[in-house]
């Protein structure tokens, strides 16, 4: 029961097989597994997302992955766009990742372009290499996909994890 005990309270952190919330809400049939790429400057995919398809009531979130260390980064932003509380996450982040120099991959949604561009001025020490892809070109944008996927299954987990204790 301890090792039981010590998952949940991670926030079920690490995907265990074993763990009925984190199959039910991170479970992949056959994923897919990359050929090791390698990149020699750190690589950042940015985008946002929503955990309600359809809800216009729903605030969105604005979503970071770093390839290179396979960190995440996420939280509610109150609006899309060059947002305060948005970019003062995303500083604190980027400068707690240490780079001084890195790609940001996002899609070319005019929003994200425009926080991004504000992240880049608000980080002087950083070099920043911006990449976009097609706007809905969902492939083009793997790195941040793959981290959207990532943390919204992180959040249905630790809500199906509540919802059993309630």
């Amino acid at each position: 029961m301890l090792e039981r005990d010590e998952h949940e309270a991670s926030g079920h952190a690490v995907y265990r097989t074993w763990c009925e919330h984190c199959v039910a809400a991170k479970g992949q049939g056959n994923p897919h597994i990359a050929d090791g790429e390698v990149c020699e400057v750190p690589e950042i995919g940015f985008d946002y997302a929503y955990m309600a398809s359809g809800d216009s009531k729903c605030m969105p979130m604005i979503c970071g992955r770093d390839r290179k260390l396979a960190h995440h980064a996420a939280t509610f932003v109150p609006m899309k766009g060059r947002d305060a509380y948005a970019l003062s996450y995303l500083v604190g982040w980027i400068r707690g990742l240490g780079y001084k120099r890195l790609v940001c991959r996002s899609d070319n949604e005019r929003e994200l372009l425009a926080l991004l561009e504000t992240l880049s001025s608000s980080l002087p020490e950083v070099e920043f290499e911006p990449k976009s892809s097609p706007e809905g070109d969902h492939a083009a944008n793997g790195l941040a996909e793959v981290g959207v996927r990532e943390i919204k299954g992180q959040v249905r987990t630790l809500r199906s994890q509540l919802e059993a204790n309630l």
